[in-house]
């Protein structure tokens, strides 16, 4: 896929990320916030390190979609040179090569983040899925629909979703793909969706838990925002404060 000449900052020839990416990386930057964790602290990691096969810092990336909201042209040409195959189709949805990059960065940010904040409460815990390189999967089969946060201690899973619109707070439900439902039934792990105005938690260990969950849950054969794969819808109550997410994590 080319470059439109719109799509590019003429002053050094960055690409600029349109609005729904950049809605999430403010989003992103607000729970980072509220985590207390700052997003230079996070990129810091990844100082001297280039995406595969390329001469691409990402950490520069990195710091550039958070601070300019923009990416180099030469990091759009990798980033549709690894995620244009059709054999992706399925992930990208009905995104760009550039916005489906873009938002996995944002995600990984996010991750690094919580993942940061829970050090700080000492549990420890590693990051298990194959992106947790932080590079741009080019197969399916690559991609895992398991929990990717592991609690050493307590041997237990976290899946974090970041709520960047608003939706679970909003509507107080969510949408799982089928396979990621069924990995977090099997896992028996904690569901947690983050976004700037609190904090959703389902532990799939919590016989009670799960037991609402079979009353509340739908099953949406066709989901239109998945692709219409299968998916499930999860009612859920009011959001948690930090501090109680915190208490309920400790307990693991």
């Amino acid at each position: 896929m080319g470059l439109s000449k719109d799509m590019l900052d003429n002053s050094d020839q960055n690409v600029v990320i349109g609005p729904k990416s950049r809605e999430r990386i403010v989003s992103a930057l607000l729970i980072c916030a509220q985590l207390n964790v700052a997003p230079s602290e996070i990129c810091a990691k990844y100082e001297a390190t280039n995406f595969a096969n390329s001469s691409i810092s990402k950490l520069d990336t990195f710091l550039q979609i958070l601070k300019d909201k923009s990416i180099s042209k030469e990091f759009s040409e990798y980033a549709n040179l690894r995620l244009g195959n059709s054999d992706l189709a399925t992930h990208r949805d009905v995104r760009s090569s550039v916005e489906y990059a873009t938002e996995l960065i944002t995600g990984w940010i996010v991750e690094d983040a919580f993942v940061k904040w829970l050090g700080g409460l000492g549990l420890e815990c590693e990051l298990k899925g194959n992106d947790s390189s932080r590079e741009l999967l080019t197969s399916a089969s690559m991609i895992s629909t398991k929990p990717d946060i592991h609690l050493t201690r307590s041997n237990r899973f976290i899946e974090l979703i970041a709520d960047y619109h608003d939706y679970w707070h909003k509507n107080r439900r969510c949408h799982l793909r089928n396979d990621k439902y069924r990995n977090l039934v099997e896992e028996q792990a904690v569901l947690i969706g983050i976004s700037q105005h609190g904090i959703h938690l389902i532990d799939f260990n919590d016989s009670e838990v799960l037991s609402r969950i079979d009353q509340l849950a739908v099953y949406i054969s066709k989901h239109k925002p998945y692709g219409n794969k299968p998916a499930w819808e999860i009612q859920f109550s009011q959001p948690l404060e930090l501090e109680t997410v915190a208490e309920r994590l400790l307990l693991l």
